[in-house]
């Protein structure tokens, strides 16, 4: 098997130096692999990068432990947008459906040979819509390379090699993308979700955490209905409270207890409602949000309600749009501690943002006109006397023509007769 050049040099540099990477040296090490479609290399980096106890994100213990000193940095810190984004990337190559077809090379030709041992390479993009039988078949080819990627990573399993967690969360995601058709169908495909969440601790020997949590949840959005989603969440908040739980010798821990479990709670949602504007999808949104706000008493994270407030502007129905803009605003008079505003209903978001929600509902809601033809009124009898006339010749006109810079010598003329 051929090593990545990239990933051989990196190994390379690390064993001759004493350099320690962190996060970002990984982070930006996976997502170049990724970019060059070698997931191999890709899982190899992010194992030994959990062999250095390494993580993109701090775990809620390392943050009890650090309280008050470093608590507070790690909770500002954009740590889990670094893990986010690795497994969305990750998770495209094998659930992103390309909804256009690709120029493909020669049959036999050594580029399509290359082609077909990258996961994630679909070819250039010609502009043309698949139809709906090579979407069936794009699926299921996305759907067998999933599932041969989840057997060879119970092979590492078995024969000793740790699997990372983001990888098993990405294979949660990822199978939760795939449609179902029916009801009996969206059981069985429910089943499965659960399945491999709980194969977490007893296949791949791994504990389940916030992220294997999220990454459940984010999956069963597509098929579950509300109470199912409600089940999730309520699962979620009593791993919190025995996962977070510090001790009650650390007094300063102890009394921040309720506050790291609802930040937990706010980024699940925050995570939730993420998946569902990327995927633009609706179900159940109303449901979720007046549990969230009403039962857990959580809130998105700031750029999650600019995000939601952009994406309801332009799609979704428009009360869900008003409870949106009303905890936005919120959130920026009491947390924000922002000015007030001229804007009627919602004075502490600030007006650049306001103008912009408000004018893409303005655009939204503005029927679109399809342009008309011009006609302009036509005269028969003027028609068929242009057709039947004769060309007019094409005179210059004498004030605005230049004079030729050479102008033709004209023959000289023959004498009459009489004059010999």
């Amino acid at each position: 098997m051929r090593i990545n050049p990239l990933y051989l040099c990196v190994v390379q540099l690390l064993t001759k130096t004493s350099i320690t990477p962190d996060r970002m040296d990984y982070y930006n090490l996976v997502r170049a692999l990724l970019r060059s479609n070698d997931i191999v290399s890709a899982v190899e980096a992010l194992q030994d990068m959990e062999a250095r106890n390494v993580s993109f994100i701090p775990s809620y213990k390392e943050t009890f432990s650090n309280w008050p000193t470093a608590g507070s940095a790690l909770l500002s810190s954009n740590a889990f947008d670094l893990h986010e984004t690795v497994k969305n990337e990750l998770r495209d190559i094998f659930a992103k459906t390309s909804s256009v077809r690709a120029d493909r090379p020669s049959e036999g030709s050594d580029a399509q040979v290359g082609e077909s041992k990258s996961a994630g390479d679909s070819g250039k993009s010609n502009g043309e819509p698949l139809s709906r039988e090579e979407l069936a078949i794009d699926s299921k080819r996305r759907y067998e390379l999933l599932q041969d990627f989840y057997y060879a990573l119970i092979d590492q399993v078995q024969k000793g090699q740790p699997v990372p967690r983001i990888v098993v969360d990405v294979i949660l995601e990822a199978m939760g993308t795939f449609e179902v058709l029916d009801g009996a169908q969206r059981a069985q495909h429910m089943a499965r979700l659960r399945s491999i969440f709980d194969e977490y601790p007893t296949v791949f020997k791994l504990q389940h955490d916030i992220t294997s949590f999220i990454a459940l949840i984010r999956a069963s959005s597509c098929h579950a209905n509300f109470p199912e989603m409600l089940t999730l969440f309520q699962q979620l908040e009593q791993f919190l409270r025995d996962d977070a739980k510090p001790s009650p010798k650390d007094k300063a821990a102890y009394n921040q207890y309720d506050f790291f479990i609802k930040e937990g709670l706010s980024t699940a949602y925050s995570e939730l409602f993420y998946y569902m504007i990327n995927r633009k999808s609706h179900r159940s949104f109303g449901e979720i949000w007046h549990h969230m706000r009403d039962e857990a008493k959580v809130l998105p994270t700031v750029s999650c309600l600019l995000r939601l407030c952009t994406h309801l502007s332009v799609g979704g129905a428009a009360g869900d749009r008003d409870i949106v803009l009303t905890a936005t605003n919120e959130v920026f008079r009491d947390v924000v501690r922002a000015k007030k505003g001229t804007h009627e209903k919602y004075p502490f978001i600030p007006p650049n943002k306001m103008a912009h929600f408000d004018l893409l509902h303005q655009l939204r809601s503005t029927p679109k006109k399809s342009p008309q033809p011009i006609q302009t009124p036509v005269k028969v009898d003027e028609v068929a006397k242009t057709a039947n006339a004769e060309p007019e010749p094409i005179v210059a006109d004498k004030k605005t023509s230049p004079p030729p810079r050479h102008p033709k010598r004209q023959p000289a003329q023959e004498a009459s007769p009489s004059t010999k």
